[in-house]
């Protein structure tokens, strides 16, 4: 499911027909009944044979789209876990470019961990003339709100800026949160979170506390170490 309004309006003209082309594509397949586009004809899925999405009375396929969504430009969009994997080579070669210079993100290596993996929350935004994203965040849902754990961009001038200023925007949201590296967290003027059984409240992890409001703990499967910090209002 596309998410068009929790992050930017679009004007109501483009909702309505995004709506009635949603609408068209589900009312085709519902409640396990297969209805002909062409003829009317309709018949439960689990008689179609072969290929169920064949009408047996007038022979056209109603087999449902898998085109991926076109995204508007200059909107951040959220995406639904299968709209996102549609993106997948895409995201995942934002987030090389963005974590290059680290040696890459320790959580995302190929387009199967987008498609697998426990990151459900995805915006994606368009910023150029081209029809893919330049930019993608993504986070993990938790009892405390939404993590952000992927920060990614195209290496231009402009996404470095425009995701930054979402990641910002998203940290002053109630129900967003982030660990980020303590000199990344003051470039950005994010405030610490300072209390530290807030913070393991949030966090449910073993971590070393230090006076300053940082911490380190295990990151990863490969169990590095890190020194983070924690910013933003989780729930």
């Amino acid at each position: 499911m596309i998410n068009y309004g929790n992050t930017n309006k679009i004007k109501k003209d483009n909702m309505k027909h995004i709506k009635l082309f949603e609408d068209w594509v589900s009312e085709k397949i519902k409640d396990g009944v297969v209805t002909c586009d062409k003829c009317g004809w309709h018949w439960d899925i689990v008689q179609g044979g072969d290929d169920p999405y064949a009408c047996h009375k007038c022979d056209t396929d109603n087999s449902p789209l898998t085109e991926k969504v076109i995204l508007p430009k200059n909107l951040y969009i959220e995406l639904g876990s299968s709209d996102a994997a549609d993106y997948a080579d895409t995201i995942i070669d934002l987030i090389k470019t963005a974590y290059a210079h680290i040696g890459g993100n320790l959580e995302f290596k190929n387009a199967n961990d987008i498609k697998n993996g426990d990151v459900t929350y995805w915006i994606l935004k368009d910023i150029d003339n081209e029809p893919d994203p330049e930019i993608a965040l993504g986070g993990k849902p938790t009892k405390s709100g939404t993590k952000i754990t992927v920060l990614s961009q195209d290496g231009s001038r402009e996404a470095k800026k425009d995701v930054i200023l979402k990641m910002i925007e998203l940290m002053k949201t109630r129900g967003f949160y982030a660990e980020l590296d303590k000199d990344l967290a003051q470039k950005l003027g994010l405030p610490l979170i300072r209390n530290e059984k807030r913070v393991r409240d949030v966090l449910q992890k073993d971590l070393e506390w230090h006076n300053d409001g940082s911490y380190t703990r295990v990151i990863g499967a490969a169990g590095k170490t890190k020194e983070k910090v924690l910013v933003g209002i989780p729930n």
